[in-house]
């Protein structure tokens, strides 16, 4: 439902306010942008993607503390082998 109402704010862009949008703002594993790209709604005009800075930010914060979670349960385990 958010794609379509997306896509469609994108084709009707031009006739209601008389603008094209050049980017789209979106996470990493958005698929509105390719259901953008494949409505093609401007001609000579391709939709860029531009990746959200924050999604950015919070995902890696995410997979350094599980790279950092697993080192030290590697630890705990390695001590508890050893004894």
């Amino acid at each position: 439902m958010e794609a379509a109402i997306i896509i469609e704010g994108f084709k009707q862009s031009e006739s209601m306010y008389g603008i094209r949008y050049h980017k789209l703002i979106a996470d990493g594993d958005s698929s509105v942008y390719k259901q953008i790209l494949d409505a093609q709604p401007y001609k000579n005009l391709t939709v860029e993607k531009v990746e959200c800075r924050n999604h950015l930010l919070r995902n890696f914060c995410k997979k350094l503390k599980e790279i950092a979670i697993k080192k030290e349960t590697g630890k705990l385990q390695q001590k508890i082998i050893a004894k």
